[in-house]
């Protein structure tokens, strides 16, 4: 066997910093199948055979799937340091994970190394040609291909582990060009330092905007306070006579598809419910709630809540027509921020009078 279970430690690792990269979901990671912050060389290998990382759902959760890959690094040093940058065979990306990765998903040819680095390979921007890596399920394989012996004096760069422990099915080494081993069989006494960075291929639309005015009691974003004592539930408005709850409102829908929908909940079961549009920030008690509000003063629309919800616009009724930013005067893509906030009748005299009425926490939307 020619893998050899010599080690050898390098002075320091920097990382290289890859290329952005324009796309639908945003970039995940780097995500690290190593734990320590050990820098400990290999020169273990000769030409032909591989050494990597596989990632498992204990590194990615299986709900992530399926992802592309859209970047993979590997350590690289020397004893010494500083030796010339080395043309390797090739980076490797397998389906599958020990006992045996299976067959390349995707080859990468001719990595140039650089000694005392983590080299970042940009698969989705520098190599689009090679058409997209997706691994459609867990687990998978990232492995680097040698193209030069590094196992005898004077021990050129090789991969570098962190000393720290190997960790059981996570770091496999093709022994010969043909038989796969677990690197802590042979005697490897860290994790491979290498990483990756993905983007799942299917997730949901950013929320439209951001929650704020929490009548809950924290005063996270404002000094005003629920008027009698009446905080309700985390992230929602102040507590009214039918719930302790209080009322909450959300943005639904995509900004950028102009279908943005506001959805108040928790109001009492039939309240009137007026949806409310300002341009400017506040913070005053109103009614029995807080409203961080102020400015110009769009009024939506008003309608009965049902089973204590409404929303707006609402397909159910006719008049309903508009978008939330036209009815709001307002253009997507303008960048302007409006607060909104959903006021609702809470007609009991005795809860925290002199008011019958309050409103829910708020709802900020850039536009």
């Amino acid at each position: 066997m020619s893998f050899s279970a010599s080690l050898r430690s390098i002075l320091a690792l920097s990382t290289l910093a890859g290329s952005a990269f324009a796309q639908t979901c945003p970039e995940v990671g780097p995500i690290n199948p190593y734990q320590g912050a050990g820098v400990t060389t290999c020169p273990c290998f000769v030409a032909g055979e591989e050494a990597g990382s596989v990632f498992t759902t204990a590194l990615i959760p299986a709900s992530e799937f399926p992802i592309e890959i859209t970047k993979i690094a590997f350590a690289w040093g020397s004893v010494g340091g500083g030796q010339p940058q080395s043309l390797e065979d090739a980076v490797v990306v397998y389906g599958a994970g020990l006992p045996n990765p299976g067959a390349p998903l995707f080859t990468l040819p001719g990595p140039v190394m650089t000694d005392g680095f983590i080299n970042e390979f940009d698969i989705a921007s520098q190599w689009p040609g090679l058409g997209p890596v997706i691994i459609n399920a867990p687990p998978f394989t990232v492995a680097l291909r040698f193209a030069n012996d590094n196992n005898v004096p004077p021990y050129p760069p090789s991969m570098v582990h962190d000393g720290n422990g190997c960790t059981a099915g996570r770091n496999v080494v093709k022994v010969n060009g043909a038989f796969w081993f677990s690197a802590c069989t042979l005697g490897v006494s860290g994790d491979w330092v290498t990483h990756v960075q993905y983007r799942r291929l299917n997730c949901p639309p950013p929320i439209p905007g951001t929650p704020f005015c929490f009548g809950d009691g924290t005063l996270s974003d404002h000094t005003t306070p629920c008027p009698c004592g009446n905080s309700g539930d985390p992230g929602n408005g102040c507590a009214h006579s039918f719930s302790i709850l209080g009322a909450n409102l959300v943005g639904e829908g995509a900004i950028p598809n102009d279908d943005v929908v506001l959805h108040a909940t928790g109001m009492p079961s039939t309240a009137f419910t007026l949806f409310m549009q300002h341009d400017a920030p506040g913070d005053t008690i109103f009614h029995d709630g807080t409203l961080c509000a102020g400015g110009n003063l769009v009024r939506l629309r008003g309608r009965a809540a049902a089973g204590g919800e409404a929303r707006f616009p609402d397909s159910n009724f006719a008049n309903d027509s508009m978008t939330l930013s036209t009815r709001g005067g307002v253009t997507v893509g303008s960048g302007a921020q409006r607060r909104y906030a959903a006021w609702y009748r809470n007609a009991s005299t005795t809860f925290c009078p002199p008011a019958t009425a309050n409103v829910s926490n708020g709802w900020k939307i850039t536009w």
